[in-house]
């Protein structure tokens, strides 16, 4: 049986001349790529505040990044929430957010709580559960075409590629979900692997290991050579079963969730080291 990893207790403990240290062996190897010696200093000193400073003086191989797309690379997920809380109000009702966090990070099919059906039953059919979906759909579509990317994923894409590390993408939502909208994003081919519910099959989306594991073979890597981003309870799940280092990146709808099964955890990718926490 592979031994536990190791949860970090305080990321500022990592702050040290071991940081330091490791970043600058990387941009040794930078170096000897034909980077110049003044981009090698500019290359070192970004990283000793940043979260992948802290993994590469860690005994993690990476190789790897991979990322949940709803709620990290796009928050989705807010203005889903809004829309819902509005359609409630408009009938005298209180949206229970508590019973909608059991839903995310996991795909419709396999999710526990039906805002539509429930809001039908509460109203005593004043709309059809299908009526209540459709409008919900079509106004948090709305929203979500004006939401920009994260704040930070452009960087972390970037540092990875200079680094030469692989990208991925594991993600409950449907393929045409997530390509369309990272098209939009103008991030599509940053990618390596997207892997998505329609290729693990129903039911096998997280908080299962599926997703994740299809990912470490397609990008042909071990758990142990990768890097998980999550904003979910049940998308940290997922990464752990697979044996995955995972982050915890809470988006404003998911702060307040319980992401302790992380072994990182973070404010943002925008984040510096120095704030990070878990």
């Amino acid at each position: 049986m592979a031994a536990p990893m190791k949860r970090l207790k305080n990321c500022d403990e990592y702050i040290t001349e071991r940081t330091h240290v490791g970043i600058w062996k990387r941009s040794n190897e930078y170096l000897q790529t034909g980077g110049t010696r003044h981009s090698q200093l500019n290359y070192a000193s970004r990283f000793t505040d940043h979260v992948l400073g802290i993994l590469f003086t860690m005994n993690i191989p990476i190789r790897a990044l991979i990322f949940d797309f709803d709620g990290l690379i796009l928050d989705t997920e807010t203005p889903e929430v809004k829309v819902w809380k509005r359609i409630y109000a408009e009938y005298g009702f209180p949206y229970p957010q508590d019973l909608w966090s059991q839903n995310i990070g996991r795909w419709p099919h396999d999710s526990g709580f039906d805002p539509a059906r429930h809001l039908h039953e509460l109203t005593r059919g004043a709309m059809e559960a299908e009526a209540f979906q459709a409008r919900h759909r079509k106004d948090s579509d709305l929203l979500i075409e004006r939401e920009p990317m994260a704040e930070g994923v452009e960087d972390y894409l970037t540092d990875a590629q200079r680094l030469g590390l692989k990208l991925g993408i594991a993600s409950s939502s449907s393929r045409g979900w997530v390509e369309a909208h990272l098209t939009r994003l103008g991030l599509l081919t940053r990618f390596d692997c997207i892997v998505t519910s329609d290729l693990v099959g129903l039911h096998r989306t997280k908080p299962n290991p599926d997703l994740y594991l299809k990912a470490l073979e397609v990008l042909g890597i071990t758990a142990k050579q990768a890097v998980a981003f999550e904003d979910s309870p049940h998308g940290i799940l997922a990464a752990r079963a697979a044996g995955i280092f995972a982050v915890a990146v809470p988006n404003p709808s998911t702060a307040q969730l319980d992401l302790s099964q992380a072994n990182l955890a973070i404010r943002s990718l925008a984040a510096e080291i120095g704030r990070a926490h878990v």
